[in-house]
């Protein structure tokens, strides 16, 4: 019988942590949701397989691999980005953990700004749950962390899902020099606790790269990015309705000189139709295109 009640209490937490995960509600939290998650987060992510998708080694610097201090920018309400990372290297953290808001604001003209004042003094982490974070790839981040269900790359709501082996692929490719790590989905959970303990378990088995770090030149618009002549672009709601847009940033960014364009789509506002006539109306330019991910894909 006791072997029941507590299937029965993992299946309840289990569904209570997979409904909250990324968007909780502050009537749940009042009920105890953040102490709850922060024991979830403990638990599953210092056990949790970690699966190294593809390991180029670290960046090597001053950092301690087991010492390091780690923040994690949580989603939710926040003084600014600009404030948020001010205050993160004013306090000297050497690990940055970034979910998707940040991670996107580095793409633009403010949020560049702050990539090489990161890497003087951090490894940049970024948690990487859907083709949203294509261009992650040409920003070259220290880690990735992928959570991963059924071989895909999911984000709880967004439809924009992405095959594993593709990112693996993708940055070996352009010469990525992220280390990439597959964690299960329900193992990684978007708190302080859970991003800080399997960001510490990488680094602790992780070697150095044999590689200097700065060894390709990173370019970027909004939601694009180009690193060693590969552009990766996320075809969002506002690219979906202003074309003229994504086209105007793209030569901004110099996909003349590109040798391959790769595209994500958001499907929850961009219909496969609408997604094949985006790479049509790039059929003849230079580089070559790619679908680089999908809810299908």
């Amino acid at each position: 019988m006791w072997i029941k009640r507590i299937s029965l209490f993992i299946i309840l937490l289990a569904f209570y942590i997979a409904i909250m995960i990324n968007n909780p509600s502050e009537c749940l939290k009042n009920l105890g949701y953040n102490r709850v998650l922060d024991f979830y987060g403990r638990w599953v992510s210092s056990s949790c397989n970690l699966d190294f998708l593809y390991n180029p080694g670290l960046r090597q610097t001053a950092i301690p691999l087991q010492t390091s201090r780690v923040a994690a920018v949580i989603p939710g309400p926040s003084q600014g980005f600009k404030n948020e990372i001010e205050k993160i290297l004013a306090e000297n953290y050497q690990v940055i953990i970034e979910c998707s808001a940040m991670d996107t604001w580095h793409s633009s003209k403010d949020g560049q700004e702050y990539l090489p004042r990161i890497a003087a003094q951090a490894y940049r982490v970024v948690v990487f749950d859907g083709g949203h974070h294509l261009p992650t790839l040409g920003m070259v981040p220290d880690i990735i962390l992928v959570p991963e269900l059924a071989g895909f790359a999911v984000h709880t709501y967004m439809l924009d899902g992405m095959r594993v082996e593709t990112i693996r692929d993708l940055a070996q490719e352009v010469g990525c020099p992220a280390v990439i790590v597959g964690i299960p989905r329900l193992a990684l959970v978007k708190n302080q606790y859970s991003l800080s303990i399997i960001t510490r378990r990488i680094m602790a088995v992780s070697h150095y790269s044999d590689c200097k770090s700065g060894t390709g030149e990173v370019t970027l618009q909004s939601r694009m990015s180009k690193f060693n002549g590969v552009i990766f672009a996320y075809v969002n709601y506002e690219y979906a309705q202003n074309p003229e847009l994504f086209c105007q940033r793209l030569s901004v960014l110099g996909v003349r000189d590109a040798r391959k364009l790769y595209l994500a789509f958001d499907y929850g506002c961009v219909s496969p139709e609408e997604a094949g006539e985006f790479m049509r109306i790039y059929e003849g330019s230079k580089p070559e295109q790619r679908f680089a991910g999908s809810n299908s894909q």
